[in-house]
């Protein structure tokens, strides 16, 4: 299926048309039944400097007519979500070595993830991404000290995310010097009753210590078994990004038991289905 073909069809909410886009379908071969244990990574989104920017229908348009997006059918929507190659808005790089592609980062990713599935406009100009926890436990609008001077108001989720902390039995498992109130993800497995559709968290692989990595975590009714893992996953060394394409994990107990090494310090769930919202593209 072609990417044109793929972006024009009946209307889907914003963000599983987000996790289908920066998958590559990995997305949808994943919820159509990807064995558990499986990962799916697909192109065009590579682990990067990109960002998720709104553009009102005016801008959209000039940017579809210049070649600068790839197709996509705006249907009278007053917004079109991109993703983009680099920081700050379309034409800017990717910093990945050779090439120039759509790109995100794990904050960039949870973040815009959020954005799309809440329909919040107010966040998405492309630039400097605020920590998750403010996103998730600020209520309201609220104001950015973007690094290096300026201010940006974002909105606050702290009014639809619920707090999801560890129960200890991830600590039992590894020992009781770690934090006790953080989760690994077969815990998450184990309590996915509790969890809403998305769950966003901070993930670290150091014992004991808050992990500067953000990760969503999808549950879909009817694949009670199942929960799915949806990243970008990827490092940054000598100011150049790994390039590494984003993947979907499909989770079952073994699965989820295989990465328990994986401490949660920081998990939010929200009980809200996504909403329309906007149409999604990528940056050409």
């Amino acid at each position: 299926m072609s990417l044109t073909s793929s972006l024009v069809g009946p209307p889907v909410p914003a963000a599983l048309r987000l996790l289908s886009l920066a998958t590559g379908g990995g997305w949808d071969q994943a919820v159509a039944g990807a064995p558990a244990g499986t990962k799916a990574p697909r192109p065009p989104v590579r682990y990067g400097a990109g960002r998720g920017l709104l553009l009102n229908a005016e801008e959209a348009q000039r940017e579809l007519d210049a070649g600068r997006i790839a197709p996509v059918e705006l249907g009278g929507a007053s917004h079109l979500w991109v993703i983009t190659r680099g920081p700050g808005g379309l034409r800017r790089s990717c910093g990945i070595p050779g090439v120039e592609v759509p790109s995100l980062h794990c904050t960039s990713w949870t973040n815009l993830l959020l954005g799309a599935w809440f329909g919040e406009p107010s966040w998405h100009h492309g630039g400097n991404m605020p920590p998750l926890n403010d996103l998730a436990e600020r209520v309201g609008p609220w104001v950015f000290q973007v690094p290096g001077g300026g201010k940006i108001t974002l909105p606050g989720y702290g009014d639809r995310l619920r707090r999801i902390h560890g129960n200890g039995s991830s600590a039992r498992r590894h020992g009781a010097a770690r934090n006790t109130r953080y989760l690994d993800p077969l815990e998450l497995w184990e309590r996915r009753a509790e969890l809403g559709m998305l769950t966003v968290s901070a993930q670290s692989t150091l014992p004991g210590k808050w992990g500067h990595h953000t990760v969503a975590w999808l549950r879909i009714p009817g694949h009670d078994d199942r929960l799915y893992r949806c990243a970008a996953d990827g490092y940054k060394s000598a100011g150049r990004y790994s390039g590494t394409l984003m993947d979907v994990e499909v989770l079952d107990e073994s699965a989820a038991r295989s990465l328990a090494k994986m401490q949660l310090h920081e998990v939010w769930t929200t009980h809200h289905t996504p909403i329309a919202g906007y149409p999604v593209t990528l940056e050409t």
